[in-house]
């Protein structure tokens, strides 16, 4: 059982601080040391703490308003934006429980509500016509000013920084600077908008249970109120620390699957123990769901057999849809974890 009351903050060994501000794109030495840097977080941490991103704070500001303002809608207005096809829209707080999280057995819904969008696609797309699974329309609610905008504004700023450190990791990974580079045209990408009411947990309930990240990278700007718990080396739970306009950053289960496990996907939750409701707004990075992700040749040992089967990301975001949100989505293809 997790006393969440007990939990400390994480030191900077757990949970590492890099600063990128002084990283010229050019200069192949520079990225190198970052690229070491971000792997040996991920490899031995799963996290590390971003700053000098270089992501304006209006952008991120404009985030965490627009998510405010969704939540602050009335209940009726927000249920006509649900949740249906290509996972985008509103999720209802105690409609999701992390069923395929193989840290905790989660048997409580989660406390909070959310509203998901991503890359912004009109009706006339190809992709969408064509009926590609995760190629939808975005639900806005045309009633609130700006709210497309500082939603659209802080995506694609955030899509362009996760984008930015493709080289870095590339290189610490053994591999060259341009490795992920046909992987990430038109990636896939989601923001989900959180919100964490102020709430008594029971006995096994959180904000979102303990699981794993299902995507390549996600991004967390830090909010004002603290929620975030990580696992630790030694299997202990720590809180993140809080540190003013940075961005928290982790590897999930397709990196740590095409890196052939050398980085983590480390075991988080969230929950919110503060007396005031608790925003998240984070971004979630992965390649495009076609793409089929092999084990890079760099971190195959010679001689040794890759430790995962090639995947595309389409397949194990069916996969985790179909299992965690109840069909909610109106996928309907039959896809198992390794995608067999």
């Amino acid at each position: 059982m997790i006393d969440l009351s007990t939990i400390r903050e994480a030191t900077p060994a757990e949970m590492p601080t890099i600063d990128v501000s002084c990283i010229d794109e050019e200069n192949e030495a520079d990225t190198r040391r970052l690229g070491d840097a971000i792997v040996d977080a991920l490899r031995t941490s799963g996290f590390f703490v971003l700053v000098g991103h270089g992501v304006r704070r209006d952008v991120i500001r404009g985030g965490f308003e627009a998510a405010r303002e969704f939540h602050a809608l009335a209940l009726e207005r927000k249920r006509q934006l649900a949740m249906g096809q290509g996972f985008v829209g509103y999720l209802m707080s105690g409609e999701y429980t992390v069923k395929t999280s193989e840290v905790n057995a989660n048997t409580k819904a989660d406390i909070n509500a959310a509203f998901f969008f991503d890359r912004e696609r009109m009706a006339d797309d190809p992709e969408v016509t064509a009926g590609i699974p995760f190629r939808y329309t975005n639900k806005w609610p045309h009633e609130l000013p700006l709210f497309r905008e500082k939603c659209l504004r802080y995506f694609y700023g955030m899509e362009a920084l996760a984008r930015s450190l493709l080289p870095a990791i590339a290189m610490g990974l053994g591999a060259s600077r341009n490795y992920f580079d046909e992987a990430f045209q038109s990636p896939q990408g989601t923001v989900r908008m959180s919100h964490y009411p102020v709430a008594r947990y029971e006995a096994n309930q959180f904000g979102i249970a303990p699981h794993t990240d299902s995507n390549f990278m996600t991004l967390l700007p830090q909010s004002d109120v603290e929620g975030l718990y990580i696992v630790n080396a030694q299997d202990e739970w720590v809180r993140a620390p809080k540190i003013r306009g940075a961005i928290s950053v982790n590897s999930g289960d397709m990196l740590r699957r095409w890196s052939n496990d050398t980085v983590k996907s480390t075991r988080h939750f969230a929950a919110n123990l503060s007396r005031e409701s608790r925003y998240a707004i984070p971004y979630f990075m992965a390649p495009n769901t076609r793409y089929l992700m092999e084990a890079i040749p760099s971190c195959v040992p010679s001689g040794a057999k890759p430790k995962h089967p090639p995947l595309r990301y389409e397949e194990h975001r069916l996969w985790f849809m179909r299992s965690n949100y109840q069909n909610r989505t109106g996928e309907t293809a039959s896809i198992g974890r390794e995608g067999a």
